[in-house]
């Protein structure tokens, strides 16, 4: 919402619960957030947020040749996924506002420019000037469907990157003349689908920048066409067939908690799909309901030939009518009337919901997860549900899939949860109070300007904070025990802390100096690569590896060298290019000293391993 002249505000139709208010305007910006809590059917009034001048990042876009570009749309990606965007003006200049002190990654881009790197800045109490934001210039894949007719086009991401990210095409729709113009893309080998209402479809794989007027001929493609069934055979209505092409890698992208990939289509009255204008080859059909795949209790792999018309097939899943029943009860396990009951899925029982089908050793899966804030886009969440006089509850109509059922009551005072539920299930959620987590970051030299501080335990959260004498806080923490894991250019730190229902809790956290990892990216011809994502892992000697990133990874820089802080010990410096990423093992490295990786291969395109 936007204040009023005399800086007051409203906000209407939120439900019971506890609620982080910030404000910003300009150079001014909240330095903490303001914690209201609302009861049922409570006005709160008079709720003061405190605002202080904030520290600007300012500078400007620059191409290839170190001239400005105008009007380019530059993000600064911090800690937590924090985003903060501005427009340059026509001069290229551009001042990011309203953030807090931290470290942050830059990023340009416009409808004609792409990344060409991500500088790195640190933003501490003074503002940053002179920041190079470098871009350059993509091409513009043009031309037109033949039949000329209203299609979707979209373009195979596969192997490109953007400013370090897979880039990520949003499909165009053509006109009744079947032109088509998308980009900005880099130069590279692409392919482009066009798939039409009418069931005609057809591919080109094209060379850019070389390629010009385009032309995709577009034929009767393959149609798939059956019946969603539940374990009953009864049809099931009103839910999205979804089919995935295999071969190579087969990649599921997710929005919002919501699977968007692949050729969609809805079930009619009587449970009916079809499936038109597919090219041939095998198909993996999922079933979504509200976007998430239901379990499914058959074969979901389809072949097609390139005008076959394929019928009779049955998709028989579990149906989407599942109940989530219990109790709410306070600590003292008395029922709590007027308790919020929700569900949410968290992301790694969403993808565990995409990867359980997986079959055929070999395959190979790439999950991208976006999150965006869509207005109208569909909705993937579930009505909750308040609690009787008795603190009994009902969630109905639910895909059984592991969900996390969360009740809040006295104003997000009080706060359960129980995790990995799958319908039908009776449970009891016990709340406990909420309370607050300090904490104070030491290092040899005097805490460090600004800092980053992620929790890790039955509330996770990532901030950044730039205080003098390095203290944190966290609202509203649940009971239980954390990692708390601070980062800084000043070094690194871990600690645990275990906290106690309605008891603040504090914590210390030393600092241990940063390792330093240098190196340089070359093709296999020797060539400098630069642009490319990369970043520093523990090695566990095991062959496994987790990636867990929050915001852009840093990239090599033009010439193909890059510089990496990361923690003390056995690790890994990992090259994040599709379909797989390049690994370098063995690094020993040891605080407050430079660890040279060499040179390092990238060939990207590769063939995806088992």
């Amino acid at each position: 919402v936007v204040t009023g002249a005399d800086g007051r505000f409203r906000i209407t139709g939120l439900r019971p619960g506890a609620y982080d208010l910030d404000a910003r305007a300009q150079r001014r910006t909240s330095h903490s957030p303001t914690l209201v809590g609302v009861g049922v059917a409570e006005q709160v009034t008079d709720v003061e947020i405190l605002v202080g001048m904030s520290p600007a990042i300012r500078g400007s876009v620059v191409d290839d040749d170190g001239k400005p570009v105008g009007s380019a749309e530059v993000t600064a990606h911090g800690a937590g996924g924090t985003v903060e965007r501005a427009t340059a003006d026509e001069k290229g200049a551009f001042e990011i506002t309203g953030l807090a002190p931290g470290s942050y990654m830059l990023m340009g881009r416009s409808a004609t420019y792409l990344p060409a790197g991500r500088p790195k800045v640190t933003l501490e109490s003074n503002d940053v000037d002179g920041v190079k934001v470098p871009v350059t210039r993509g091409l513009r894949l043009a031309g037109h469907v033949e039949r000329r007719q209203v299609c979707d086009v979209t373009l195979d991401q596969e192997g490109s990157m953007i400013g370090g990210q897979l880039q990520m095409f949003s499909p165009v729709t053509t006109g009744p003349d079947g032109e088509f113009d998308v980009g900005p893309a880099r130069p590279g080998e692409y392919t482009l689908t066009a798939r039409c209402p009418s069931g005609e479809q057809g591919k080109k794989t094209v060379k850019a920048p070389s390629a010009a007027d385009i032309v995709i001929e577009v034929k009767a493609g393959a149609t798939i066409a059956g019946k969603v069934v539940d374990g009953k055979g009864e049809p099931v209505a009103g839910v999205t067939v979804s089919a995935g092409q295999l071969g190579g890698t087969e990649r599921t992208t997710i929005v919002n908690d919501m699977v968007m990939s692949g050729v969609q289509t809805r079930t009619t009255g009587k449970g009916e799909f079809e499936l038109r204008g597919l090219d041939a080859g095998t198909y993996r059909l999922r079933v979504l309901d509200r976007g998430r795949p239901l379990p499914m209790k058959t074969e979901s792999k389809v072949t097609v030939t390139a005008t076959e018309k394929k019928t009779g097939v049955t998709l028989a899943v579990e149906r989407p009518d599942g109940v989530i029943r219990g109790v709410v009860t306070g600590p003292d396990g008395t029922p709590l009337a007027d308790a919020w009951v929700s569900i949410n899925q968290n992301i790694e029982d969403l993808v565990h919901g995409i990867e359980g089908d997986r079959g055929d050793r070999g395959e190979s899966r790439m999950v991208a997860i976006e999150a965006r804030d869509d207005e109208n886009g569909e909705s993937a969440d579930f009505a909750p549900a308040l609690t009787d006089a008795a603190g009994k509850f009902e969630l109905t109509n639910l895909p059984r899939v592991a969900w996390t059922v969360t009740a809040e009551a006295e104003g997000g005072k009080l706060r359960g949860r129980v995790t990995k539920v799958v319908p039908d299930a009776t449970i009891t959620i016990q709340t406990e109070h909420v309370t607050e987590l300090r904490g104070t970051v030491r290092a040899p030299g005097g805490p460090p300007a600004s800092f980053s501080v992620e929790l890790d335990g039955p509330t996770r959260a990532q901030r950044g904070f730039a205080t003098p004498d390095g203290t944190f806080s966290f609202g509203r923490v649940d009971p239980g025990n954390y990692t708390v894991t601070v980062t800084s250019t000043a070094g690194n730190g871990k600690a645990t802390v275990k906290v106690q229902a309605g008891q603040p809790a504090t914590v210390t956290i030393d600092l241990n100096a940063n390792a330093i990892v240098v190196g340089k990216l070359v093709d296999p011809a020797g060539n400098p690569l630069g642009g490319l994502p990369l970043t520093v892992i523990p090695d566990t000697g095991d062959g496994n590896m987790r990636i867990e990133l929050h915001g852009p990874p840093p990239t090599s820089n033009p010439d193909g060298t890059f510089r990496l802080e990361a923690k003390a010990g056995p690790s890994a410096v990992l090259v994040l290019v599709p379909p797989t990423p390049v690994t370098k093992a063995g690094l020993a490295l040891e605080a407050g000293k430079t660890f040279d990786a060499g040179t390092i291969t990238v060939e990207t395109g590769a063939k995806p391993q088992p």
